[in-house]
């Protein structure tokens, strides 16, 4: 999947004060089928392509999760993390995972946005160099040219704060070049040195790497640990519809917990959920897939003891501020107001020793 990068955040806010045109005051309401009967809620997604990175909502749907909490889930594909932010905040959508770039700049442009259950740690974005390059770490790339996937796009705020942390101005002291997102453009100009560097979405990453392409990454540890995805809402997306986040929620957490007990089996239901990243592959070599399920199942996996979903405002707060350095006009917010941990005692209450059990069981 490529990760789309449009930020139309500019169209949201005019469509939030057009709010009957863009959806209706209703249109984020779902319904039940009598009371406490069955719910249904629709998700949105970035891409009009599912990926790895959501392979345990996969994993909650194959595995009859969400059909234990009588619920139905529509994942509904978008056209990019912007055209989502939009969609929620119309009331087209009750919740999505876009990217969080695109959230934190929706927030900045002052549209209410908050986190109900954060998915995953570590940025979806990464920099790379050639693996035979002199290029040791980003304090190398002063007066350099870095490939960017677009003018505007979410890896932006992450190579501009990156380069800034040691003194070298993205505007001034490097060169910055779309060459697109890990397509054949962008390894003709990384093959052909009209780029030192390459800063984009993993998943771009992963494209080249699948592509033939020997990179080695540079992204400073401290935006490792930043957060990746969540599941976003809006205040009144929560206030009408928070049984049916509920459950959709735990159905998350607990295909998680499940695919980190085993591995092979949530890769196989991947391989089925998208084929077409898997082609040509078998269990020793390396695919668009498999490496999308790797990093996953790495950045979503929950330490022993700690809640599924959990917020850190620390790393969210740095986070903000790496979009915010780069953004125009950016009205700053509280992290603790977006970080909403109003539904996380109850999505987390399920037997975990029981997922790990079925988990180890399942063939």
């Amino acid at each position: 999947m490529q990760v789309s990068r449009s930020l139309q955040l500019v169209a949201a806010v005019a469509c939030l004060s057009l709010l009957a045109a863009c959806g209706g005051d209703d249109a984020d309401v779902d319904t039940a089928s009598g009371s406490g009967g069955r719910l249904s809620i629709k998700m949105g997604t970035p891409s009009d392509t599912l990926s790895s990175s959501f392979y345990a909502f996969v994993a909650a749907d194959k595995l009859g999760y969400w059909e234990d909490e009588n619920l139905d889930v529509e994942l509904v594909p978008g056209s990019g993390s912007g055209a989502l932010v939009e969609q929620m905040v119309a009331g087209n959508l009750v919740a999505g995972a876009p990217s969080l770039p695109a959230v934190v700049e929706g927030l900045g442009a002052g549209l209410e946005l908050i986190d109900v259950y954060t998915y995953s740690y570590g940025s979806i974005f990464g920099i790379w160099v050639p693996e035979d390059s002199a290029v040791k770490s980003v304090g190398d790339l002063k007066g350099k040219n870095i490939g960017i996937a677009q003018a505007g796009g979410g890896e932006n705020a992450v190579l501009h704060s990156a380069l800034e942390d040691v003194g070298i101005n993205p505007v001034t002291e490097v060169n910055l070049i779309p060459i697109g997102e890990g397509e054949a453009t962008t390894l003709d100009a990384i093959k052909r040195g009209r780029v030192d560097a390459y800063a984009s979405s993993k998943n771009d990453g992963h494209s080249l790497t699948v592509s033939g392409l020997k990179l080695r990454e540079i992204t400073p540890p401290l935006y490792e640990g930043l957060p990746g995805r969540s599941i976003i809402t809006t205040p009144k997306g929560l206030k009408k519809n928070r049984e049916q986040l509920v459950r959709m929620a735990r159905g998350i957490a607990k295909g998680t917990l499940f695919c980190d007990n085993n591995v092979e089996a949530c890769k196989k239901f991947m391989k089925e959920a998208v084929p077409e990243q898997w082609v040509g592959t078998n269990d020793a070599e390396q695919s668009q897939g498999s490496l999308q399920f790797e990093e996953a199942v790495k950045t979503t996996s929950v330490p022993e003891g700690e809640q599924f979903g959990r917020h850190k405002a620390d790393q969210m707060k740095t986070f903000k501020d790496t979009v915010a350095s780069i953004a125009k006009d950016f009205e700053d917010f509280d992290v603790n107001d977006f970080l909403v941990a109003d539904i996380l005692a109850e999505v987390n209450d399920f037997n975990r020793d029981e997922i790990i059990a079925e988990a180890k069981a399942y063939k």
